[in-house]
């Protein structure tokens, strides 16, 4: 997959901020930081979508979805969060590597999670 821009990331050809890391996923911060925090689990081989991440990986992601919140938590002290796993453009998935969004919220934010 050498166009995706994940796969990119991953390869450390494009630079990004690194929330979290596990042997198979890598947390980073998304370039539109809204909400502040906005950030992107994603694992570090190439899968399509959450239907083609193989079974083994469900535990080590569900894992690093967590410890990737307390990170953020640390830095943002917000008061709650939002997860996003878009799968397929229809459904609104831009990059076509599996992401989950962390969306940190605060009360008064103004973002609107539909």
């Amino acid at each position: 997959m050498d166009e995706c821009i994940f796969c990119k990331i991953i390869n450390g050809k494009v630079p990004s901020e690194k929330v979290f890391e596990s042997e198979n996923f890598i947390t980073i911060k998304d370039i539109n930081q809204h909400p502040e925090g906005h950030s992107l689990v994603i694992p570090k081989k190439h899968f399509e979508s959450f239907i083609n991440l193989p079974e083994n990986l469900y535990q080590e992601f569900v894992e690093a979805t967590k410890k990737s919140i307390w990170k953020l938590e640390e830095e943002y002290d917000f008061e709650g969060f939002n997860l996003a796993l878009n799968n397929g453009k229809v459904a609104g998935q831009i990059v076509p590597h599996m992401h989950l969004h962390i969306l940190p919220r605060k009360r008064g934010d103004n973002f609107r999670f539909v």
